[in-house]
């Protein structure tokens, strides 16, 4: 895709898959801001209330609760797909533009994935969030994600290091490549998040300094050694550590849960595990004096950009 073919585009089909609601919303806004039709293909988890007036939604994707049986995934995404087809069909938008992740995981279906799309589009570009999945930085993985990054005629990253990594160990030619600053979204003020509300919901005294660990955990994200740098700090600087996001490997569930129970039980430690409600989420940061991200690895991150938003 020429630089001349960039600058032409004047409609495109934003793609997130359930990716993250902030961003999601975040870059249809900027998108259809600039002028550009602009049709999200979203789910449930869609901000609607906070997306540009321009931004046609279309929800595809419907609820993805994954406590949901094999059976009923498989019906939705096979639902999903064949709606996705006819709508990029119908619209042959200029542009279509995955923002998310792909539907499947593994690399070997997600190449089927990228090829599809690129079948289906006119121009398909790719936002690379990550260079390789994340906890599988293998040479499988490695070899699957240079023939998955050769199928998009344009690749988006968020830094310069991952443009250079594209285009150094993945082969991919750096005219291919174009690097797009994630942003911020918003600024949220303390006013739209309760300051005390953290405070309140934990019982902890004002004066006590809120150490705050936000977002899904993963063993790349290191919050086991959060928690044990966490257990120790002298007992009176009266730290507390308050955790929370959801764990979907059992393994680091339970470890966490072990490390943590003794500083639990002494009021030195809160796990709020589960998904955490959109309308929850200011109210963390801004309860919280410092944030902490031990990530063990990472290309970039949205809960970053979140804490700048809220002045964290």
């Amino acid at each position: 895709m020429s630089a001349d073919a960039r600058q032409t585009v004047d409609t495109v089909v934003l793609v997130s898959n359930g990716f993250q609601s902030e961003y999601e919303a975040g870059y249809a806004n900027g998108v259809a801001a600039n002028g550009v039709r602009t049709v999200l293909v979203c789910g449930d988890v869609a901000l609607r209330d906070r997306l540009h007036p321009a931004v046609r939604v279309t929800n595809l994707r419907g609820a993805t609760d994954p406590r949901r049986s094999f059976g009923a995934k498989a019906s939705n995404m096979a639902r999903y797909w064949w709606q996705l087809g006819a709508l990029l069909l119908r619209e042959r938008p200029q542009a279509l533009h995955l923002i998310g992740l792909f539907t499947m995981r593994r690399p070997f279906f997600a190449l089927w994935e990228a090829m599809a799309l690129r079948l289906l589009s006119r121009c398909f570009v790719l936002t690379v969030h990550n260079l390789l999945p994340h906890d599988a930085h293998n040479a499988f993985n490695r070899r699957m994600y240079r023939l998955i990054y050769r199928v998009p005629h344009l690749l988006m990253v968020h830094t310069p290091r991952m443009r250079d990594d594209l285009i150094g160990r993945f082969g991919v030619s750096a005219g291919r490549v174009v690097v797009v600053e994630h942003g911020i979204d918003r600024v949220a003020p303390p006013s739209q998040g309760d300051a005390q509300w953290l405070r309140r919901r934990c019982g902890l005294a004002a004066d006590r300094p809120v150490v705050l660990f936000f977002g899904n955990l993963a063993p790349y994200k290191g919050v086991d050694l959060l928690v044990q740098a966490m257990a120790l700090l002298p007992a009176d600087i009266g730290a507390v550590l308050v955790v929370a996001g959801r764990c979907k490997d059992k393994q680091l569930h339970g470890q966490l849960q072990t490390l943590l129970q003794p500083m639990v039980a002494r009021g030195s430690a809160f796990w709020f595990d589960g998904f955490v409600p959109e309308d929850d989420v200011l109210h963390y940061f801004h309860g919280a004096d410092l944030l902490v991200l031990p990530y063990r690895h990472i290309d970039q991150s949205g809960v970053v950009f979140m804490a700048m938003a809220t002045g964290l």
